[in-house]
């Protein structure tokens, strides 16, 4: 299967039919819609940050309906597309996408939409359905806010809405967002259908389009809890600040929503079919039958305690079909055999200042990779390179300047966010994706990928909650062990030569104050929320490279946590691989390597000059920086 086939898949199965009032979905083909809203035209794609990637063929939804054989009012599109034509002629969105944080959360509605769609959609029969699209974007080093255009309508969204509402009886909203926003506009206007649609990469448009026409039937289903009111979640009274303190304990998400008793407007693992399911308990599985008239396939959540304690996917189920689907206990893949006894040697033979070298990154300013380690190939320390994610391969950013993209950059392709992945629930189709990312890497001749991310979900306006999976620690950690599986094996299981990055470990639920934020965690919540994840992804998908986070946990830098990063990653869990920081961290480099982690990145003059002194005067222990060097080779070695 070709790349661009299964992102459709991909894509097609995270997207979540929130509510379908009155079957007004699927569309038919030849029928004619209207579609409002500028990012119907200009869709997000992706988030900022280390997820952002460049796109060579988008795919817009407008274009993808009419492909799909969706009668779009000329006159509408029409004057969409001039505005849109207008706009990158002018360079707006290549000044908005050329730095990090600086891109637009939503794309203004034109200013003189409401003048000209009046006259344009007089004519147009009441009963058509009509398309609202809303976006809004995220990403790294930006935190979302509870205000208007953020996690709530702008004036402008409202207006446009309330228009659409006013001239058609029929009226779709689909949301083009980075995670969760408000809906609470479902209560003020008579819509018919809501469509998360998330952020979806390169074939955005062809996989909406296919939902919205039932060519895919619906199977998404929510990965977070969508509350009433921003109120609702417990974080929200601290969420942002310099230090947070996670009064909720482990009533994070669903957990807090069935305490408090409070009715969100769509719980956790909710979403809607053109067809309906029954579900009954079959020996050690669930059996699935599709009871309806159109085919489909089926997320199966199965609870214990009111929490969740596994799923799985049905294949696609023709009308009357069945499958009985099981939860089976996953098996950790074969791991690698690093030459523990060649690495070390080499690390012993490596003079002071190598050693210095090889545990920093050496990135150069126009390296085309997110970060290459020192090499000496005549000691038999080859090169070494690693490219960002977790949105596919990336090797230039979006909007970057024709000089900065190489060939091969542009080969690379974008992917759906974490979170529309997770919200297809489906493992296998997770390690796939894993798969497509490793012949990426192999095409770029790339060893290592910094992702995935499991994070989680702790507030729906942290910015990068687009590139991690969840609000439920088992959910994020099954679908992280699952791409790692994917990155790091082939089709029949035996190891590859590339290899994965967990991140970011641990707490890391805000942008605000990234670097040097404290997260206050207790003991419960650590573990059962927070590090489970981790523990998961850890265990089940045997990473071989773990990254750790900016900020501080209950006081101590993650970075340097011996007893994060050596009681329990290495000594709880069993991790052998190497520990990197996350790029300029500002944690103090001398005690990285006592504490369990082995490279920092992406590699600071200053940092070798203070550690070479260091290891002169003896107050860091060469002994340390051997082993941490021998990890290091490990994985360069891996090529062969």
């Amino acid at each position: 299967m070709m790349a661009e086939e299964f992102a459709v898949t991909l894509a097609a199965d995270g997207i979540v039919l929130l509510e379908n009032k009155g079957g007004v979905l699927p569309l038919r083909k030849g029928e004619k819609a209207v579609l409002l809203g500028f990012t119907g035209y200009y869709p997000h794609r992706m988030g900022w940050g280390s997820g952002d990637m460049l796109l060579k063929t988008p795919v817009p939804y407008d274009r993808g309906l009419e492909e799909a054989g969706v009668d779009l009012d000329r006159g509408v599109a029409g004057f969409y597309r001039t505005v849109r034509e207008r706009r990158l002629s002018r360079g707006t969105y290549a000044r908005l996408n050329r730095d990090w944080g600086k891109w637009t959360s939503r794309f203004s509605e034109p200013f003189l939409w409401r003048m000209r769609l009046s006259s344009t959609v007089r004519t147009i029969p009441r009963g058509t359905k009509c398309i609202v699209t809303i976006g809004r974007n995220a990403g790294e080093m930006a935190d979302l806010s509870d205000r208007p255009g953020s996690f709530r309508l702008h004036r402008e969204e409202r207006a446009l809405l309330s228009f659409a509402c006013r001239r058609f009886e029929n009226v779709i909203v689909l949301l083009n967002a980075a995670g969760v926003v408000d809906t609470s506009f479902m209560d003020e206007f008579p819509v018919k259908a809501l469509v998360f649609t998330s952020l979806l990469g390169e074939v955005s448009g062809t996989a909406v389009a296919k939902i919205l026409t039932g060519e895919i039937n619906p199977s998404g289903r929510t990965v977070d809890t969508w509350a009433k009111r921003y109120s609702d979640y417990p974080s929200s009274a601290d969420f942002g600040g310099r230090v947070s303190v996670y009064s909720e304990g482990c009533d994070v998400g669903y957990r807090h929503f069935a305490k408090a008793d409070i009715v969100p407007r769509y719980p956790f693992g909710h979403g809607l079919s053109y067809t309906t399911f029954s579900e009954e308990p079959s020996g050690d599985g669930v059996k699935v039958t599709n009871t309806g008239s159109a085919r489909g396939a089926r997320a199966v959540l199965r609870w214990e305690d009111g929490m969740l304690s596994g799923f799985a996917k049905t294949r696609v189920l023709e009308p009357g079909e069945s499958e009985t689907v099981r939860f089976p206990d996953a098996a950790a893949p074969k791991a690698p055999d690093l030459p523990a006894g060649k690495t070390k040697a080499i690390a012993e033979s490596l003079s002071s200042a190598e050693l210095v070298s090889i545990v920093n990154g050496a990135t150069q300013e126009k390296s085309p990779f997110a970060g290459e380690f020192w090499c000496a190939p005549e000691k038999g320390v080859p090169r070494t390179a690693c490219a960002d994610g977790p949105s596919g391969v990336r090797l230039a950013r979006f909007g970057a300047d024709e000089s900065e993209i190489s060939p091969v950059a542009r080969e690379m392709f974008a992917w759906p966010c974490a979170t529309a992945i997770a919200q297809g629930w489906n493992e296998r189709a997770a390690e796939t994706f894993g798969r497509f990312i490793a012949a990426d890497l192999s095409r770029a001749g790339i060893d290592g990928w910094l992702g995935p991310a499991v994070n989680i979900h702790r507030n729906p306006l942290c910015g990068r909650n687009f590139e991690y999976f969840s609000e439920d620690p088992l959910l994020s950690g099954k679908m992280g062990a699952a791409v790692i599986r994917g990155v790091q094996t082939g089709e029949d299981g035996s190891p590859s030569w590339h290899w994965a990055t967990l991140k970011h470990l641990c707490a890391n639920n805000q942008e605000s104050f990234r670097d040097v934020g404290d997260s206050i965690v207790g003991e419960d919540a650590l573990r059962e929320i927070y590090l489970r994840p981790f523990e998961i992804a850890v265990k089940e998908g045997r990473p071989l490279a773990v990254m750790t986070a900016y900020n501080r946990l209950n006081g101590e830098p993650c970075a340097t946590s011996r007893r994060l990063l050596t009681d329990i990653l290495r000594g709880e869990w069993g991790f052998e691989g190497v520990v990197m920081s996350d790029w300029w961290t500002v944690s103090d480099k001398l005690q990285h390597f006592a504490a369990g982690s082995d490279l920092v990145m992406p590699g600071v003059p200053d940092d070798r000059e203070t550690m070479l002194k260091a290891v002169a005067d003896g107050s860091l222990d060469r002994a340390l920086l051997e082993r941490s060097a021998a990890r290091i080779i490990g994985l360069a070695l891996l090529r062969g």
